[in-house]
C-alpha cells in the first residue's frame, strides 16, 4: 500500500493537477464516511512545484487559487475545517489576514 504522503501527492494530482513535495509531518487528521465506509485522512502540507493543464478529475473539479482568508471562509462547516484552519494558522502565524 501507499504511505499517507504518497496518497496525498497522488490525490493532489488526480483532483487538482498539482505536483509538489510534502513538507514536514502531517498537520492534522479528519474522518469522513463515503461508500458505506469510514475513512481517516492525514493532512499534509505540500509545496506546489507545478500544475498540469489537464488531470484525471478535471471534468468534475475546478482548480482555484485563493488567499488564505478566502480558503478559510470556503471551509466553514466542512469536515476538515478545523485541521486545515489550524494548518493555515501554523503556516502563516497571524492567520493570513
Amino acid at each position: 500500500g501507499e504511505t499517507s504522503e504518497e496518497t496525498a501527492l497522488n490525490e493532489a494530482w488526480e483532483e487538482a493537477g498539482l505536483r509538489g513535495d510534502i513538507v514536514g509531518e502531517p498537520v492534522g487528521t479528519y474522518v469522513y464516511s463515503k461508500w458505506n465506509g469510514t475513512f481517516a485522512v492525514e493532512i499534509h502540507l505540500m509545496e506546489v512545484t507545478g500544475q498540469d493543464a489537464t488531470w484525471p478529475e478535471d471534468h468534475i473539479r475546478e482548480r482555484h487559487w485563493v488567499k488564505p482568508e478566502v480558503a478559510r471562509r470556503r471551509m466553514l462547516g466542512r469536515t476538515f475545517e478545523k485541521p486545515v484552519r489550524d494548518a493555515l494558522l501554523r503556516l502563516l502565524g497571524d492567520g493570513g489576514d
